[in-house]
Parts: C-alpha cells; sequence; structure tokens
C-alpha cells in the first residue's frame, strides 16, 4: 500500500495533427510497448485540428526518458502527427509563464 509521500516519474505528452481516423491507436501501442501509464487524458477537435493532452507515469518506462521521447516523435513524424513530450515540471513551468 502507498504511503502517499511517493513521488512518480510525470510526463505530458501532446499530441497535434489535422482531424484523421486511425492515429490514436498507434500511439497507445507506443505507450504499452513502453510501459507508460495514462495517468489522466484531454483530448478536443477544434475546427479541422485534432489535440490530445495526456499525463503519463514514466516510471517504468522500457527505455531511457530520452529515447522514448525521440520514439514518439519519431511515431508522429512518420505519420503525419506532431507529438511532444515534456518533463511534467518543465510543462508545468511554461505554463506559469
Amino acid at each position: 500500500m502507498s504511503s502517499g509521500t511517493e513521488k512518480r516519474n510525470e510526463s505530458d505528452t501532446q499530441c497535434h495533427r489535422k482531424r484523421q481516423s486511425g492515429h490514436n491507436g498507434l500511439g497507445l501501442q507506443c505507450l504499452r510497448k513502453e510501459n507508460a501509464n495514462i495517468l489522466d487524458i484531454s483530448q478536443t477537435v477544434m475546427s479541422e485540428c485534432f489535440t490530445m493532452i495526456m499525463l503519463l507515469d514514466v516510471s517504468d518506462l522500457s527505455s531511457s526518458f530520452k529515447e522514448f521521447k525521440e520514439e514518439m516523435a519519431e511515431l508522429g513524424k512518420n505519420h503525419g502527427l506532431e507529438i511532444a513530450v515534456h518533463r511534467e515540471e518543465i510543462f508545468r513551468a511554461c505554463n506559469r509563464i
């Protein structure tokens, strides 16, 4: 049982693309392969633009955070998406400005 004082290693992942179907599964397969756990997810379609933001627990990644970030960016590039992975503390600091 958790004492509530443990700190998770969290990451924010953002995905943006022109509205199309079928791409969500690609990212989810990669997350499963890398042992990234989705803690929270938000997605919306604005006109022709799809956007998704996920809060991930990346404490049990099967690769380094840098490799995970690069793999997600490459996945996006290969499928016409923009996928950006950031450490949670960086994401929060940028949104405070």
